[in-house]
């Protein structure tokens, strides 16, 4: 007998029963943070995944693919109800919590995997050629290339940045500036794959941030396009790709990533082990899950400006952890000179936010934290 489409999305809310995460197992493998994470707070392990957002309805049509159980794609009504259910889900996550986790994005396993392996091969390589090849300009979350341990900003006074990273620019035709032209090392020193995997996955990203900007345009009752109108091949997006050398943590341990918010529209995260918290609606600081079927969304300063503070930032850091770790993100970024301004519908006329265009944005975070830092 055929299920409804309630029985299908609660059976398919984990990808099966089979592949339903045990809770006490994940406590037993995720036990970190409080007193050995080298922060000072109380620090909350979250529910298992809290607002877990099934954004299956943005690609399955498009694809013509279904992610139910057994299913075909569903008729207009039934596809209309997950959307409205999606939506909402949106909604309670950002007011609730200020982040949440999404499944059914299309992306592989095997992919993810891919991406974490070239991750890793490119940040421990011992070779001083490589680094040199594709060393970034600069050390800011905008220029392409590679960026190494504890160059980058790391948010708060006295904190040395416990990362490296390798940075992927959108891939602009004819682009001169240093967020425009993305640097590639020689395949042999990495491979054959290791351009068109990486290449391939920044587009996936791109598709999941297309359909998110789309759904939280709905979400706000602005049209459906606001955001695609923003964000063209020009943006200011970036795939990142961050090693973490394992540390020993410590209550007196000041490397690592202080707490911060992404400049973006938004973040979409995913990392292979854990060390990533995320501060709630509440202020309280959160243990973030790991998982290779889900990724971890966070709202960006762009969001927070132009709804007028109805949908905060969400702020975040990474603590040392004793094993290595890699995270990938694609910050969904707006285009250089679209202005940051509360929309007609958000806007109280408080003036809390100042005008001003995504690269100015960008640029006077950087000078902020550079003077903050002493650099």
């Amino acid at each position: 007998m055929a299920m409804d489409l309630d029985a299908l999305l609660e059976k398919n809310r984990y990808g099966g029963e089979d592949q339903k995460p045990s809770i006490e197992a994940l406590l037993a493998k995720n036990k970190y943070g409080g007193k050995n994470s080298g922060a000072t707070e109380v620090v909350n392990i979250a529910p298992e995944y809290p607002h877990d957002v099934d954004i299956g309805p943005l690609f399955c049509r498009s694809a013509d693919r279904c992610f139910l159980d057994g299913g075909g794609l569903c008729g207009a009504y039934q596809s209309g109800n997950r959307n409205k259910g999606m939506l909402q889900d949106l909604y309670n996550a950002c007011k609730e919590t200020g982040f949440f986790f999404v499944y059914n994005t299309m992306v592989e396993d095997q992919t993810l995997q891919t991406v974490y392996e070239h991750t890793l091969r490119i940040h421990t390589a011992q070779n001083a050629a490589l680094k040199e090849e594709v060393r970034a300009e600069a050390r800011d979350c905008l220029t392409a290339g590679w960026v190494p341990y504890k160059s980058h900003p790391a948010y708060d006074a006295g904190i040395i940045a416990n990362r490296c990273s390798y940075h992927i620019t959108p891939p602009v035709q004819n682009g001169t500036e240093p967020w425009q032209v993305r640097k590639w090392p020689s395949t042999d020193l990495v491979g054959d794959d290791f351009e068109p995997d990486i290449a391939r996955f920044y587009e996936q990203s791109e598709v999941i941030a297309k359909g998110l900007a789309a759904a939280f345009s709905r979400m706000l009752g602005l049209d459906d396009d606001y955001f695609a109108k923003l964000r063209t091949d020009k943006s200011l997006s970036l795939l990142q790709l961050s090693y973490y050398p394992p540390q020993q943590p410590s209550p007196d341990s000041r490397d690592m990533l202080g707490a911060q918010t992404d400049g973006v529209l938004f973040s979409i995260v995913n990392q292979n082990c854990p060390g990533l918290q995320v501060q709630d609606a509440q202020g309280r600081w959160c243990n973030v899950r790991c998982s290779s079927e889900r990724f971890i969304v966070l709202i960006g300063d762009a969001m927070e400006v132009v709804t007028g503070g109805e949908i905060r930032a969400t702020k975040h850091r990474n603590i040392t952890m004793p094993h290595e770790r890699a995270m990938i993100t694609f910050r969904a970024g707006l285009d250089p000179d679209v202005v940051l301004a509360p929309h007609e519908l958000y806007d109280d006329g408080s003036g809390d936010y100042a005008p001003r265009t995504q690269m100015e944005h960008f640029k006077m975070r950087n000078k902020a934290l550079t003077q903050r830092l002493g650099g």
